[in-house]
């Protein structure tokens, strides 16, 4: 649940419009009837010399592996993650990423992110490859980005040095429709991965292209149009070809191909996985649908087995000695919705959306670590050097320590998404629409703990504390007495008919309001 805009933040305000009367049964603040102004749209002139140094936050999209570091796709953030001890991951560096990262492939001391920048309302943006060293993988360093056709959703990127492929589905808008703009398949040259150049590309007419894989110089790629689900192949041999060698039609919105021997294994969403013999290439047969329950998402092979990211199904195993017989191993009930999956040396790592990335160890399927991020920020308030957080998905408490790197130490997970919170004294007052206002204990951050409730319901937009006074804004102005930090008490409240109150600032003797209508009272 997003709180509303805030329409002001520092405004010089110069004449008053006019007066409003109060409306009947309002409670008075003082004698003076309510000032209402109406603010102008005017915009806040841009800070100057102000670096991003920090972040935190994003959904887990995507993850790949190398040696004792995972690299993850948080939203725009590309992290680097120790996980020699998988039950205590620790963020070590990150980047900023042009765009949301949707796939990331490493190869040696290189990381090569697809990434789409854009809004998936009005799909106008950007996507591209940016190429990262991570030959220090505490100071990674971006060393090339190369952008394609404006709004690409789904891009997917893999490397069969000296070439990396690239493909995804591009779009744009006109006149307000969203137009297909058709699959685009590129194959770029990374020989160099400082100019990463296009060599070849296809473009296929009204449609997209949803998961990539090669082996013996053949490409394979899912693809599809309004008929239906196809898995293509290329003839890739050429260092400047792209030829395209076979069609065959797979199951409807299979998302993924992971390859193996004379197989290829595709994540076929609600019907779980396809088993594809492609001993040929010219003539690929489908010779296997194997039910699961979830919706698979993703697939990773390791050794004789097939691991599934498998949506609210969570982690599925199958083995795949005989690929015409696979049968079900293990599941695993993850943290959130998997969407991408990495196995290495005996664990899966697992971009879980907003569950965060987790870590499980394969010989008895249990937790062995766990990364957790905010769910969409509603609040935030700093007392150096913590600082807390209420999210759509509870309280959190950060280590600020090193400002780069904000680690997060605690999460309390609430029944419904919190709205905003103030600091008193060794407390901090969240305020939840569904469970009231939940006073925290903070005196250890990294153990937060709840030491009451006032019964306070309702969407509360904002919050100000004043020496022992709380204002709460809601569909009014409540005011409460906090000398009992844990026991508030009601003093008055003030409301203004057919509007709500969204923001609010106390100077001195007067509390000033930002109402629903843009006004300020």
């Amino acid at each position: 649940m997003s709180k509303s805009p805030r329409y002001f933040c520092i405004f010089i305000l110069a004449t008053f419009f006019f007066w409003m009367p109060s409306n009947t049964g309002q409670a008075e603040m003082n004698s003076r009837p309510p000032q209402e102004i109406s603010l102008p749209a005017a915009a806040l002139a841009q800070g100057e010399h102000v670096e991003l140094i920090g972040r935190l936050g994003g959904m887990a999209q995507s993850v790949a592996i190398q040696g004792n570091y995972a690299y993850v796709g948080f939203g725009s953030e590309f992290a680097v993650l120790d996980i020699s001890n998988p039950a205590q991951i620790v963020r070590i560096a990150w980047l900023p990423a042009p765009g949301e990262v949707e796939d990331i492939t490493i190869l040696a001391d290189i990381a090569y992110i697809a990434y789409w920048a854009g809004d998936y309302h009005s799909y106008a943006g950007r996507t591209g490859l940016e190429v990262i060293d991570i030959q220090n993988p505490a100071a990674p360093v971006s060393i090339a980005v190369q952008e394609f056709t404006g709004c690409g959703t789904n891009p997917q990127v893999i490397i069969a040095d000296p070439y990396a492929y690239l493909t995804y589905t591009a779009c744009s808008v006109y006149g307000g429709i969203i137009q297909n703009n058709g699959a685009y398949l590129h194959k770029l040259d990374i020989s160099d991965p400082t100019q990463p150049s296009i060599i070849t590309s296809i473009n296929y007419f009204m449609s997209g292209f949803s998961g990539i894989a090669t082996q013996n110089n053949v490409l394979y790629a899912l693809w599809e149009d309004v008929s239906g689900t196809y898995l293509k192949a290329y003839n890739v041999s050429d260092p400047t070809g792209l030829v395209e060698i076979s069609t065959t039609q797979v199951i409807s919105d299979s998302t993924a191909i992971a390859l193996s021997g004379d197989y290829a294994f595709l994540a076929a969403a609600e019907d779980g996985m396809q088993v594809v013999e492609i001993s040929d290439p010219f003539n690929p047969s489908p010779v296997v649908t194997h039910t699961l329950p979830g919706t698979a998402q993703d697939i990773f092979i390791a050794e004789e087995f097939a691991y599934l990211a498998a949506g609210e199904a969570g982690l599925q195993i199958v083995d795949i000695t005989d690929p015409l017989n696979p049968y079900d191993v293990d599941t695993y009930a993850t943290s959130d919705t998997p969407r991408d999956i990495f196995v290495s040396g005996g664990y899966a790592y697992l971009a879980n959306g907003w569950g965060g990335f987790e870590i499980v160890q394969l010989s008895d399927l249990t937790q062995a670590g766990l990364a957790e991020l905010p769910e969409s920020i509603n609040d935030l308030q700093v007392r150096e050097p913590y600082g807390y957080i209420v999210a759509e998905d509870g309280f959190w408490v950060l280590d600020l320590n090193d400002p780069g790197l904000p680690l997060a130490i605690a999460h309390d997970v609430t029944e419904s998404p919190c709205d905003c919170l103030v600091l008193k004294d060794h407390y901090a007052y969240v305020a939840c629409p569904q469970s009231g206002l939940r006073i925290m204990d903070i005196s250890d951050p990294q153990a937060p703990s709840e030491a009451g409730v006032y019964d306070l319901l309702g969407e509360t937009q904002e919050m100000a504390l004043v020496d022992q006074t709380l204002f709460v804004a809601q569909s009014g102005l409540i005011i409460l007495d906090t000398s009992n930090s844990l026991a508030p008490v009601e003093i008055s409240t003030f409301y203004i008919q057919d509007h709500d109150v969204n923001a609010i600032a106390v100077a001195g003797d007067s509390a000033y309001l930002g109402m629903d209508n843009g006004d300020l009272v």
